[in-house]
């Protein structure tokens, strides 16, 4: 992802997981995409630089941004409001709040129960769902 026409190879960013739709307004360069997905999911490692992103995703024109926190565990959902993404949502273990796209029909929830924690992703509108025991 990229916001420049040449040279593109000096200012891009590689998140861990990005949904570009069909309609969206990113291009396809072949070798790169000019604009941000619609949505980016970052997971953050230990010294990695997740959050000094944010002000590039948001140029970009990234819609909605999933940061997936494990130090404490923690799913923050960013939407793209006047150019910046801002927090509208967060699900962490204490509080099993359900994180929902308004991008992809998904939603996303951290939640415990007697079989341990788990990152639960639901279809929303259907009846799939899966887990993952964290």
């Amino acid at each position: 992802m990229t916001d420049q026409l040449a040279d593109w190879t000096h200012n891009y960013r590689c998140p861990d997981f990005a949904v570009v739709l069909n309609e969206t307004a990113a291009e396809d360069r072949e070798t790169h995409w000019l604009g941000g997905p619609d949505l980016a999911i970052e997971i953050v490692s230990e010294g990695d630089r997740t959050r000094e992103k944010f002000d590039f995703y948001g140029q970009v024109g990234t819609r909605e941004l999933l940061v997936v926190d494990r130090y404490p565990w923690a799913l923050q959902l960013y939407r793209l409001q006047n150019g910046r993404l801002d927090l509208v949502s967060e699900s962490m273990f204490d509080n099993e709040t359900v994180v929902g796209s308004e991008i992809v029909p998904l939603s996303f929830q951290l939640c415990s129960d007697e079989a341990g924690r788990q990152f639960v992703v639901r279809q929303q509108g259907g009846d799939q769902s899966w887990t993952i025991r964290v």
